[in-house]
């Protein structure tokens, strides 16, 4: 028999056993599917809504209630400066711009003992009020960098010790802050915080995906934001009742931040993401969830393997732009993020300078940002995450850009009362509605987009590019002001941006998570075809 007869044969006999392969595989997984679980029957089967996750959902509450003190604390430990021209100007031009211009401008100024401004020396005003912004900024420049050390840390070493590293670096944060006698272990210490408590509630929509499923991972998800927005309103009562910075710092913040490092021990792991790395260990994690839940617990064989994925077992942030399936969403998320925090924090920095004082202005806007919450756990449920992302966006764009007429007449500047000034604190508030629901879908849109792989990389990177856009918002409320311009104004450009790149962005509203990158599924998925067709010739061969 000659080579190509040879040849020939052996692809007749391949073609015939791949057949019987093929069916014998089929047979084997389907007798298989019957004695093994997929992750989300398993997890279902142990609990996926139940004793546990509901332990958890509220530990994670809390730490969102005091993250969003620390964070939004800026307003009332930093307190911008007030002034009292004496009536030499009309009093809406009684600011910075006019009262830093005079020799004597201290003259004009209303010292305020409470805050960081006036403790040190010289005050963080006029000259020194590019210092002011910088302290502003600092939080969200440590979340900047915090998100890109914790998601790497999260998805590569685990989310339980990420989790832990970062709340308790905050921790450390919060009490280098409140001691501090100098700028510089102040601005370390607000840069800790920062470092530290938004990468450990980003973390958090990490385990809400993968330890619970169905209505309660999407309520959860929502509900956590809820406890933001309450956080908020405890802020500006706290801040009214506690004025002095280093006390609101140590006792309202430090003390309860601190205890908040113990609930880690009721944490497992993710078992979703123990089911990318080790079956057994996933196996025993789900069989304490089962235990708490007071479920019945698995066996070591009743799970099945996750697709191998041993080629790219540490996966970094190039994975979210080297692949074609992630490039472009993980661009236009990024920029649609950094609108949202732009418009969020952009309000926050523009309190001082629309509507009432600080404290009612925080007050209404809290509301508002409350029941954006509230509502964000019914439309969550109803409608498709991108129309009502667009809507919200939209929304913001339109309120935003009333600023350019709505003004406050000089008659009622200062301490006056006008409807200019209520119309301008209700549309503020519509706006932090607004954006308030487009937050919490977009946290629950963008986790459903990634795979469970590079889940917290990609929630990490996101983050990273809104935290530029926090970052920012207190040097761009001041070059508006310097202009003489409302703060509120550019906020409107972003809502803009942010509804174009909503819409490459596909739906993922009643589909299943993935777990691993599109290409490398494939690419896994060929590598097996080809291993076992070698393996078939070989035989052949021997034969």
């Amino acid at each position: 028999m000659n080579l190509e007869e040879k040849q020939k044969q052996i692809h007749n006999r391949q073609q015939h056993q791949n057949s019987e392969f093929s069916e014998l595989n089929i047979n084997q997984q389907s007798s298989l599917s019957t004695q093994q679980l997929t992750f989300d029957q398993a997890l279902e089967k142990v609990g996926s809504g139940n004793r546990y996750q509901i332990i958890v959902f509220l530990y994670f509450c809390l730490q969102w209630f005091f993250c969003s003190c620390l964070l939004l604390q800026v307003n009332f430990v930093l307190m911008e400066a007030e002034y009292d021209c004496k009536n030499q100007i009309p009093a809406n031009e009684c600011n910075s711009n006019w009262v830093c211009k005079q020799d004597n401008f201290m003259d004009y100024v209303i010292v305020n003992k409470n805050t960081l401004v006036f403790y040190f020396d010289p005050p963080l005003i006029c000259d020194q009020s590019y210092l002011y912004d910088i302290l502003c900024s600092l939080s969200q420049i440590g979340c900047l960098v915090g998100f890109l050390v914790f998601s790497w840390f999260a998805d590569n070493k685990g989310r339980k010790t990420a989790l832990f590293f970062s709340w308790m670096i905050g921790t450390v944060g919060v009490f280098l802050s409140g001691f501090s006698n100098s700028i510089i272990p102040f601005a370390i210490g607000f840069f800790l915080q920062g470092f530290g408590t938004n990468p450990a509630i980003i973390i958090h929509f990490s385990f809400l995906n993968e330890h619970s499923l169905g209505k309660f991972r999407e309520l959860s998800s929502i509900g956590v934001q809820v406890f933001w927005g309450i956080g908020e309103s405890f802020l500006v009562l706290a801040a009214y009742l506690v004025p002095y910075w280093r006390y609101l710092i140590l006792f309202v913040f430090g003390i309860p931040v601190a205890l908040l490092n113990f609930g880690i021990f009721f944490v497992q792991e993710s078992p979703k993401y123990l089911h990318e790395k080790n079956q057994q260990e996933a196996i025993r994690v789900l069989n304490k969830i089962a235990r708490i839940n007071k479920r019945e617990e698995l066996s070591y064989q009743s799970l099945e393997y996750p697709p191998d994925n041993s080629q790219n077992d540490q996966y970094s942030l190039i994975d979210l732009i080297r692949y074609k399936s992630q490039r472009w969403q993980t661009i236009f998320a990024s920029i649609e993020f950094f609108v949202i925090q732009v418009v969020y924090y952009g309000i926050t920095f523009a309190m001082s300078e629309i509507g009432l004082n600080i404290y009612l202005n925080s007050i209404i806007i809290a509301v508002f940002e409350l029941v954006g919450f509230f509502l964000s756990n019914y439309i969550i449920l109803k409608f498709q995450r991108k129309r009502v992302t667009l809507i919200g966006l939209i929304a913001v764009a339109i309120m935003s850009f009333c600023y350019i007429f709505l003004k406050i007449p000089e008659d009622c500047a200062g301490s006056g009362f006008c409807y200019q000034k209520v119309l301008q604190i209700i549309f503020a508030g519509i706006m932090r509605f607004s954006i308030c629901i487009v937050q919490c879908m977009n946290f629950v849109w963008f986790s459903e987009l990634y795979p469970t792989t590079i889940r917290s990389l990609a929630l990490g990177f996101i983050s990273v590019a809104g935290t530029v856009g926090s970052s920012s918002a207190p040097f761009v409320k001041s070059a508006f002001v310097k202009l003489g311009l409302s703060p509120m104004i550019p906020l409107g450009i972003s809502g803009v941006i942010g509804t174009l790149c909503t819409l490459p962005l596909s739906e993922t509203k009643g589909k299943q998570l993935i777990d691993q990158i599109p290409e490398l599924e494939q690419k896994n998925h060929e590598q097996v075809q080809f291993n076992e067709s070698n393996n078939l010739q070989k035989n052949i061969l021997l034969e």
